[in-house]
């Protein structure tokens, strides 16, 4: 990857919106990346599940 930082903001991001507890991004490691997108897919799917509950 090009900009390292860029990747942590990133990452950083994704767990922001899948409200997960990490202040800060320090290691990017083959088991971290999956498990943020894992949190993060969860959480969408939660919100979609919800939306259409409501429908």
């Amino acid at each position: 990857m090009e900009n390292p930082l860029q990747t942590r903001g990133l990452l950083g991001q994704l767990l922001a919106f899948a409200r997960a507890a990490v202040t800060t991004v320090v290691h990017l490691t083959f088991s971290f990346i999956p498990w943020v997108f894992d949190q993060t897919v969860g959480t969408l799917y939660r919100a979609v599940r919800q939306a259409i509950k409501r429908t």
